[in-house]
């Protein structure tokens, strides 16, 4: 591809949700196709020339999907690696664009997906096709004037940043695993939550509309509103589910009627269909079997479990005010201690006889990396740019190199790549590597480098390993998330 030198600067001029990167970042360049323009460092070349694929590849099928074509050019921004964040956002203020930041390694058992730069592509593109909607001449017209900024009235000129995040994000949900890539929509994490939701009487529009209210906080649009559009996309197609984006973009001086846009987009309003999801659900959710034993703690945020020897470690949250609490299990007396501090919620690893967590952040004015940071939030040194995964015996650290897993994990051990991989990884007593690795819709479970057994799917996470040989490993279930055991001849 032909390049262009081009400072970041220029970039973020005018741009009203402030800086996308970290001050004196690295050089930037850009590249234009005919409808997009990715702005990417040089060591991001590669994966700007898989994003160039892909945007000719996705367009066309998100004109048809959604209706319309974006009446702007898209910018699409592949951050350096100063910036380790396990994120992505669009915005159309006050041009169209999309930031997309390398750090997927962080968050590579929940999202379900082959590539993780694909899921950000697919994702954020749907969530700049729904904002970009007028359907109506007014926007149309303040657009030719004042373009997508929001000097004299958001709503008049973009009507659909009324709509709420449940429909926003449950639906760019839908659009990311439609691909062939994965996505979260094939996460039994994500539908064994959305069941027992429905199981609870929770799934209401009330609770939808209110989501930092309840539990699971902040989830809710991702998970019960993906769960949401694909029931609309079964009954309805893909291209009616996306059209409620451009049917509520013609309410644009009161762009908050989503029982009259979503009944001319699908035949029914959302009250109507919410109450047809429930009473289709229901019997699938009060047949989920849920844990049962004794408990130990409850948490309100997610953290994995992670032992080390005799040792079960983890964080729990149980109120979302106070600092974490990190708890210990002895496995053979089942002595439990607690103690707070002001970890970041993550999976923990155990380095050097102290507990750290996954994570990312700040580690000078300069740079976000990730790495592991301890109880005060500072990043052990030598670990910046490493999702570490644990230590062998000898020291060497099992990692994923952050700045070179734009599309998907690299594992190395010590200073050695040893594979590509797509799920977390677990380490035993002996200094075996178990792992997941995805080809094309078939999941595989690994011993070291020698496939132990596989499975249709997208979603594959190494829980345990026993003293015989035994792997443990979470999978889906009709029902959603299931434990399984595979013997150490792969009999599951």
């Amino acid at each position: 591809m032909k390049i262009h030198r081009w400072s970041l600067f220029l970039f973020l001029v005018g741009r009203v949700m402030g800086a996308d990167g970290v001050p004196h970042d690295q050089p930037y360049f850009k590249f234009d196709t005919d409808s997009v323009q990715l702005i990417f460092t040089e060591k991001n070349q590669a994966a700007a020339e898989r994003a160039a694929a892909l945007e000719k590849y996705i367009h066309p099928r998100y004109e048809k999907l959604f209706g319309f074509a974006l009446d702007e050019k898209l910018y699409v921004g592949l951050m350096s690696d100063y910036n380790q964040i396990a994120n992505g956002y669009s915005t159309p203020i006050p041009n169209n664009r999309q930031i997309n930041f390398i750090g997927g390694t962080e968050m590579v058992d929940y999202f379900s997906a082959s590539s993780w730069l694909d899921t950000l592509i697919y994702h954020e593109t749907a969530h700049n096709y729904q904002l970009n909607a007028k359907d109506n001449l007014i926007s149309r017209s303040f657009h030719s004037v004042l373009g997508n900024g929001w000097f004299f009235s958001p709503f008049f000129t973009l009507p659909n940043l009324a709509v709420s995040p449940f429909f926003l994000e449950g639906n760019a949900v839908l659009n990311e695993s439609w691909h062939g890539n994965g996505g979260r929509l094939y996460s039994g994490r994500f539908l064994a939550q959305t069941l027992l939701q429905v199981k609870a009487g929770y799934f209401t529009p009330a609770r939808m509309h209110n989501d930092t209210l309840f539990f699971p906080y902040g989830e809710h649009y991702y998970t019960m509103g993906s769960y949401f559009q694909y029931f609309l996309a079964e009954n309805y197609g893909i291209q009616k589910t996306n059209g409620f984006m451009k049917e509520n973009s013609q309410d644009w001086f009161w762009p908050f009627f989503t029982n009259a846009a979503m009944e001319r987009a699908v035949t029914q309003n959302f009250e109507s269909l919410m109450s047809g999801y429930v009473a289709q659900t229901k019997p699938l959710a009060d047949q989920v079997v849920e844990a049962q034993g004794t408990v130990i703690a409850r948490s309100k945020y997610f953290a994995s479990l992670n032992r080390d020897g005799d040792e079960i470690f983890f964080l729990v949250n149980e109120d979302g005010v106070r600092a974490p609490e990190r708890v210990r299990l002895k496995r053979k007396t089942k002595n439990v201690d607690r103690q707070r501090a002001s970890y970041q919620m993550g999976k923990m690893v155990k380095a050097e006889g102290r507990y750290y967590t996954q994570g990312g952040g700040y580690v000078s004015p300069l740079r976000i990396y990730q790495g592991l940071f301890d109880e005060r939030g500072v990043i052990l040194k030598g670990t910046e740019g490493m999702m570490i995964q644990g230590y062998l015996r000898d020291g060497r650290a099992v990692y994923f190199d952050v700045s070179s897993s734009f599309d998907h994990p690299r594992l190395f051990v010590g200073d050695q790549f040893y594979d590509d991989v797509h799920s977390s990884v677990l380490i035993d007593w002996k200094d075996n590597l178990y792992y997941f690795s995805q080809e094309n819709k078939t999941r595989t479970l690994y011993k070291n480098k020698s496939p132990l057994c596989s499975f249709q799917g997208y979603y594959g996470i190494v829980a345990d390993v026993d003293d015989a040989g035994n792997v443990f490993f979470v999978a889906n279930s009709a029902l959603g998330s299931t434990l399984y055991r595979a013997d150490p001849n792969g009999k599951v």
